[in-house]
């Protein structure tokens, strides 16, 4: 960029240059990036080996309410609806303190499930898995929470846990979103509910 030509350049002149070159810095760095998240492929939901679960879970933050929500749906590994859960949570002080409480109920709800070997995807919150797999001792406000998380995965057997992409699982999102709008916790068994129906039949179709 070149600011000074021919002598001194007037103050206001100079101000102006210099918010279009970092304008157009920032609009190259954001388009760089748009262009590598591009790249990657769409990610979609993937089966289990015969004889396992999946476990989705996203959580849902209110900013001006402070409630927060967590969506869980567990299917079969052909993708056949099994049971889902949309959690409801007061007092939430985050995003990643709604997605903290929602990976929670994700491991105390797969216990409901006995031996069985489970897969459970946490959605769009990879700090916070990071968090709960760290063998270091956490300090944060959600210590705490992630002490809980990581005992509760150590009393269940034959499960698994990883990051996945939001759109593997539109379904988990969506009940984090219910969430926020029911008076209480909420349980499906046998079918799905009807918020949820279409991109659960549709994650089937495409398998």
């Amino acid at each position: 960029m070149e600011i000074w030509t021919n002598g001194m350049m007037e103050e206001t002149s100079v101000v102006h240059h210099l918010y279009v070159w970092m304008r157009n810095a920032w609009i190259r760095k954001y388009q760089a990036a748009l262009s590598v998240s591009n790249s990657r492929a769409k990610a979609k939901w993937q089966k289990t080996p015969l004889g396992a679960n999946k476990i989705n879970v996203d959580g849902a933050f209110q900013v001006h309410t402070g409630i927060g929500g967590g969506g869980i749906i567990a299917r079969y590994s052909a993708g056949c609806f099994v049971a889902a859960r949309a959690c409801k949570f007061n007092h939430v002080a985050s995003p990643e303190h709604a997605e903290t409480l929602a990976l929670r109920e994700a491991l105390l709800f797969a216990q409901d499930f006995g031996p069985v070997p489970k897969m459970i995807e946490k959605i769009h919150a990879r700090g916070v898995l990071q968090s709960i797999q760290d063998t270091m001792e956490d300090r944060s406000q959600l210590s705490c929470l992630f002490s809980d998380c990581k005992f509760l995965l150590s009393q269940l057997e034959n499960v698994s846990i990883q990051f996945d992409y939001r759109e593997t699982n539109q379904a988990a999102h969506r009940l984090a979103r219910l969430a926020l709008t029911l008076p209480e916790t909420t349980s499906w068994l046998q079918d799905p509910p009807d918020a949820v129906c279409d991109v659960w039949w549709r994650t089937v179709c495409n398998l």
